[in-house]
């Protein structure tokens, strides 16, 4: 008997994206994710960047290379989805607020048409998949704004307590907004 898309919904209801890794050895940065659906389906896929320069990479702010590799994990994610196309998505990697969800349902349903269409799966059904986070929202949430030294800092336009001055080019920041 075929899986047909009804019967893999019906059989895998939840796909979670449950971490994220990267790890620097010499000039290899490695990105790693972790995928699961029950009953007992993992995946660990690895992405290899070669010729990274560590010097380079010590100048971001940690939330921002964190912030990446989140981010390559949920696009990611999308692939391994189709295995199963669960109705549910929960992302427990890191945290996704409402908009932002907003934006990953409307990427997933309008960027896999072809994969929809080829596969005949009515992805216009109400709720044919909901994504959530189940992450907390930091406290100290600090955004990634452009930044005239290294393109990128983690100025704090969130944060109730704005850092003092941004790690990449030091422009002081007294205030809840971008320094750069």
């Amino acid at each position: 008997m075929a899986l047909t898309p009804e019967r893999l919904r019906s059989r895998y209801p939840q796909f979670r994206y449950e971490r994220y890794s990267s790890t620097l050895r010499g000039r290899r940065l490695t990105l790693g994710f972790r995928f699961v659906v029950e009953p007992g389906i993992v995946f660990q896929p690895q992405l290899s960047l070669e010729a990274v320069d560590p010097a380079r990479l010590d100048r971001l702010e940690p939330c921002v290379l964190n912030n990446l590799v989140f981010h390559l994990g949920l696009i990611e994610m999308l692939s391994y989805w189709k295995a199963t196309c669960s109705p549910r998505i929960v992302v427990q990697a890191g945290y996704l607020d409402a908009r932002q969800i907003d934006w990953w349902t409307d990427l997933l349903l309008h960027g896999m048409r072809e994969f929809f269409y080829r596969n005949r799966i009515n992805y216009k059904q109400p709720d044919f998949v909901r994504l959530s986070s189940t992450h907390a929202p930091p406290a100290d949430r600090f955004i990634p704004r452009p930044c005239r030294t290294s393109g990128i800092c983690c100025c704090s336009a969130a944060a109730k307590t704005p850092r003092s001055a941004c790690g990449c080019c030091g422009t002081a920041s007294g205030r809840s907004t971008p320094c750069c």
